[in-house]
């Protein structure tokens, strides 16, 4: 009973009480018994009406107080007329939730404050990075068309190499802009994923021929075997993972070192899904930049950004075709060891 106290329960428990003391001390003064329990009854009704009214006005101002003080934004003139007149329920159980709510929505607001703050922070990195990442083409390609415009068109040996240069700032913005809107189509769901069943490895096979002349300035080795299994089935978009086979190559090409190598493994983990690895033996990733590489434009150590190419957000688009896939890819890396990148594929 003491568990769900109101001000009923108290002013009836001791209402009873003083009936009850009431009644046996009337008993000792030797009154009737009729008289007795009369007497008894009616102080001890008078008694609960007394209590109530006291105990009532007592809990419900104090239940106002804490209301006021909990509440954590300022009344207007309506509200704090209501808070008056109508706030708080008379029942202290009602109390009790309001409070538990409260404290629950308190927690909330700092997590959300938590979220809030690690998206500004990435909202700031972001905005940094891709400045930085955009104005390196856009000041390259405006140079060298002032250059020809104050002159330099007429040297047939400079134009050509200046407007060489100047295209090749613009297909870096052309990528860039691709790549953004890709990953933009994919988070919006605006790209479908058209899924059929295709062999796995002739997709790696194909991307090795494609991009193999991207090693030679580096004579990277690439190290694929085949020999214990070249037919593994698996179902996806094939365009859509053979593009991020293409950016972790390249990725590992950007990074990787002179006269090292890149090897790639397939590893059947169960009946419903593979696991495609694609290992460098570079500069490696910080073990405090592993968890944000897949960020968009986000700028790792420094060893690894004069390495950078590209369009700054191929692992980012990695992530997000893989896991539009409802699959994994995970990272691991050691400085001047090398990194491993890897991700899952559903079986066929």
């Amino acid at each position: 009973m003491l568990k769900n106290i109101t001000p009923h329960k108290v002013a009836l428990l001791c209402s009873i009480g003083i009936a009850v003391v009431l009644f046996f001390v009337l008993q000792l003064l030797d009154i009737n018994f009729q008289n007795t329990s009369a007497i008894s009854i009616g102080i001890g009704l008078f008694a609960y009406l007394l209590i109530y009214t006291f105990v009532q006005q007592y809990f419900t101002e104090r239940i106002k107080l804490l209301y006021k003080f909990i509440s954590t934004k300022k009344d207007n003139f309506k509200e704090e007329a209501y808070r008056k007149s109508i706030l708080p329920p008379s029942n202290i159980n009602q109390l009790e939730i309001d409070v538990q709510n409260w404290a629950s929505d308190e927690t909330n607001r700092e997590d959300e404050l938590v979220i809030l703050k690690q998206s500004e922070t990435f909202r700031k990195d972001f905005l940094a990075n891709f400045g930085h990442e955009i104005k390196t083409p856009i000041f390259s390609v405006q140079g060298y068309i002032h250059t020809l415009k104050d002159g330099a068109i007429n040297d047939p040996n400079v134009r050509d190499k200046f407007i060489e240069k100047a295209s090749k700032g613009i297909d870096r913005l052309a990528l860039l802009t691709k790549d953004l809107d890709t990953i933009s189509n994919i988070e919006s769901g605006r790209i479908a994923l058209h899924f059929e069943v295709f062999n796995i490895i002739e997709i790696i096979q194909d991307v090795i021929a494609e991009i193999d002349y991207k090693c030679e300035p580096k004579n990277i080795n690439i190290q694929f075997d085949t020999s214990q299994n070249n037919n593994i089935l698996v179902i996806a978009d094939k365009q859509k993972l053979k593009q991020v086979i293409i950016n972790l190559m390249d990725n590992a090409i950007n990074y990787g070192n002179i006269n090292g190598f890149i090897k790639i493994q397939t590893t059947i983990i169960d009946k419903r899904s593979i696991l495609v690895e694609i290992s460098d033996n570079g500069i490696g990733i910080e073990t405090d930049d592993i968890n944000r590489v897949f960020e968009r434009f986000y700028r790792t150590t420094k060893g690894r950004n004069k390495c950078k190419t590209g369009s700054g957000i191929g692992l980012a688009l990695v992530k997000h075709i893989v896991e539009a896939h409802n699959q994994t890819i995970t990272c691991r890396s050691t400085i001047n060891v090398g990194t491993t990148f890897g991700i899952t594929v559903a079986q066929a």
